[in-house]
């Protein structure tokens, strides 16, 4: 009896302990819909592959409507402009409305909204109109005329046989999948999960995957941090990520979807780097959202720091409480430098307008005392131009802010008027305090330290701190971003 009264007492204070750290206030998206081919990148006649030769067709508009399934082993997605007569429609499925039209000939299924119907196809003259009219009508009175239109999308097997025809609406896209939770592609030999929508631009379509929540973060997880992080910190990456997605819904909006599959939003490759240890990381922490007063935060995040992560408001200037500098003690060890090009940086001048002559020099302007270059002066023989906040790295095209441009045995820092010798740069390289021995450092060499924008969670340093100190990604998460709470089931 004292056992399993002390195993209920210590069961009670574990979910006392847990509800410290999660809560089930906020709904977090069951679906996720991210931009893989678009704009530039969209497909003119894409052929889609199963791995279960067979394929389910949906209807997608807010949600994901399963309208029937074909076997096949590809199947390809191309526009059609033609005339069609609608002999039956109000078919409950795909199915339904292919098993009408075996009974006739040359009759497919034809997709509208939330219509299915049975139609004839490739009619492109009044008089064949006139013709197949008048024989549709002879099985069914009612039958009647879809003039030509410019969002008419078919779908043939390999043999050229069309499957079903669709007509994209401002409401509703097409969605193919493959069944028994298969995964499909679209020749690029990147297999995805669930439903890839097709959507008609012109003469080209925009390819969305339309996935749940977990398995996008499937890939984004090991695309972003690697499948051979710790558990811990893969874990932290998956309550980042699933909080990014969140807080930047809308991102897209204007391109039809929430997130691209790039780094503008987040690294998405389908299921080419899913790996066990990801999968239970993204499981183990399913629904989890970082807030800040019962919102999802800005949960940014980075590759590697200088030892230091930095204030929000020195890289993109308004404050977050929650984004301050904290010391990131296990990234002290990537360091790079680059050689200053005046010819390039001339003409990147001269082609953003700036008009400064011939770049003579590149000198700091600002720096904050977390060691971020928050400002930047380019001279020319016509004059200077000052260059601010994040658009110091990527005017320089380095890959952080924390850096120094050696000027003969000192640097001077207008902020303050602060002379620093070439010493006291080494340490700050070095990510260490004196004494240390300073390096012959050139005056046309940009020297520093970290990869990324350096602002929020640090992936090395989050890597570090579950590999050396055993944290787990709760302690990670809170260190990163100051005063939040960890949302989810």
């Amino acid at each position: 009896m004292k056992k399993l009264f002390f195993v209920l007492i210590i069961n009670i204070m574990s979910l006392f302990l847990f509800s410290t750290y999660v809560n089930a206030s906020y709904d977090v998206s069951d679906r996720v819909r991210i931009g893989v081919k678009y704009g530039s990148s969209a497909i003119g006649n894409p052929t889609v592959s199963s791995t279960t030769k067979s394929f389910d067709f949906y209807s997608v508009n807010e949600d994901v409507y399963n309208i029937g399934s074909v076997d096949a082993k590809k199947v390809s997605i191309s526009s059609s402009l033609s005339y069609l007569i609608v002999e039956q429609s109000q078919f409950e499925s795909i199915n339904a409305a292919l098993e009408y039209c075996n009974k006739r000939e040359n009759l497919v299924p034809y997709i509208k909204d939330e219509n299915i119907c049975a139609v004839m196809e490739e009619i492109y003259t009044p008089e064949e109109l006139s013709i197949n009219l008048e024989t549709a009508r002879s099985f069914n009175e009612t039958a009647f005329i879809v003039e030509p239109d410019s969002n008419l999308i078919k779908v043939t097997d390999e043999f050229g046989k069309t499957l079903l025809l669709f007509c994209q609406t401002e409401s509703y896209n097409l969605g193919i999948g493959a069944t028994d939770d298969g995964l499909i592609d679209f020749g690029k030999e990147e297999t995805y999960r669930d439903v890839i929508e097709f959507v008609k631009k012109g003469n080209a379509f925009n390819i969305i995957s339309n996935v749940t929540m977990q398995h996008y973060l499937y890939s984004v997880v090991p695309a972003e941090i690697g499948a051979s992080a710790p558990l811990e910190a893969q874990k932290a990456q998956a309550v980042c990520a699933r909080t990014y997605y969140e807080e930047n819904i809308k991102r897209h909006k204007a391109d039809g979807f929430s997130l691209c599959a790039t780094t503008h939003c987040q690294m998405y490759i389908g299921t080419k780097w899913e790996r066990a240890q990801s999968n239970k990381a993204v499981d183990e922490t399913e629904n989890m959202i970082i807030t800040y007063n019962g919102k999802p935060i800005s949960a940014v995040y980075f590759a590697h720091s200088s030892g230091r992560t930095a204030n929000v408001e020195d890289v993109w200037g308004n404050p977050y409480p929650y984004l301050k500098s904290v010391e990131d003690k296990y990234c002290t060890d990537y360091s790079w430098e680059v050689k200053i090009n005046y010819s390039d940086l001339t003409k990147k001048m001269n082609d953003k307008g700036y008009n400064l002559g011939t770049v003579t020099s590149v000198k700091i302007s600002k720096m904050a005392d977390t060691g971020t270059v928050t400002g930047i002066i380019i001279k020319g023989t016509n004059g200077q131009k000052e260059f601010l906040r994040e658009s110091v790295r990527t005017i320089l095209g380095v890959k952080s802010q924390n850096f120094i441009i050696p000027s003969g045995n000192e640097v001077s820092v207008d902020a303050n008027q602060t002379k620093y010798t070439l010493k006291e740069y080494a340490e700050f390289l070095a990510g260490k305090k004196p004494p240390v021995s300073a390096p012959k450092l050139n005056d046309d060499t940009i020297y520093g330290k970290g990869n990324g924008h350096n602002v929020g969670f640090s992936q090395h340093g989050a890597m570090g701190y579950a590999e050396n100190e055993g944290w787990d990604y709760i302690t990670i998460l809170k260190h990163y971003y100051q005063g939040v709470e960890i949302e989810g089931e």
